[in-house]
């Protein structure tokens, strides 16, 4: 663990001995699995994370259930957006899911929150990541709401290519919806669109990707 930790809190070297080992004996290493909710809006399991292996997608949900994803997360990946909720800075109604079978370490909040209160290098990192992130989550919002379909649907398609890094995925009409935030019929049909313009070819449950260059252009 404490490997795993050094590599991956780029605060690490700024804490003392003592304070290494309070992370240490404070952070939970927890598994979950496919489609299992990790954290939502009510700070059921807030903390600082820390993704070991797996593939976690944090989304916007909408009081009538609707999803939109903002960004995922790869093993060795940080998640402050318990932090931002944690802080009080940030709080709309964001979720996390693990999309693959995840391991995780956790700080829960009290402890992360000690640790940030007596180490001024750990609130840097905290503020220096809540801006980054605000931003971030301002762009990707910026980008669903004036992009077009089209536009919307080939970036989640490459991300999604760039993740697998395979141009053949296995994904599903919802996910991609999701993605998005539209409704799986229009994924569908723009999907059907870029068939017939040749940029891809669809299966059940799979897509394969043929033309990235255009795919860009859009």
């Amino acid at each position: 663990m404490e490997n795993f930790l050094s590599g991956s809190l780029p605060f690490w070297e700024k804490l003392d001995p003592i304070e290494k080992q309070f992370v240490i004996e404070h952070t939970q290493q927890k598994q979950f699995a496919k489609n299992t909710i990790i954290y939502h809006a009510g700070w059921e399991n807030a903390g600082l994370k820390l993704v070991r292996t797996g593939q976690v997608r944090i989304f916007l949900s909408s009081p009538g259930g609707g999803e939109i994803t903002l960004f995922r997360l790869k093993g060795g990946d940080l998640c402050i957006i318990s932090v931002m909720c944690m802080m009080k800075k940030f709080s709309p109604d964001i979720n996390m899911e693990a999309e693959k079978d995840s391991e995780l370490y956790i700080i829960p909040a009290e402890f992360y929150e000690k640790l940030s209160a007596g180490n001024p290098a750990v609130r840097n990192f905290n503020q220096e990541l809540l801006s980054r992130r605000f931003s971030d989550i301002m762009s990707a919002v910026e980008e669903i709401a004036f992009s077009s379909n089209e536009k919307k649907l080939a970036d989640a398609l490459l991300h999604h290519c760039e993740l697998e890094d395979s141009l053949t995925l296995s994904i599903t009409h919802d996910t991609l919806a999701k993605d998005i935030g539209t409704a799986r019929e229009v994924v569908s049909r723009t999907l059907k669109r870029f068939e017939e313009l040749g940029l891809v070819e669809l299966y059940r449950g799979r897509i394969k990707v043929l033309n990235t260059i255009e795919l860009k252009s859009k």
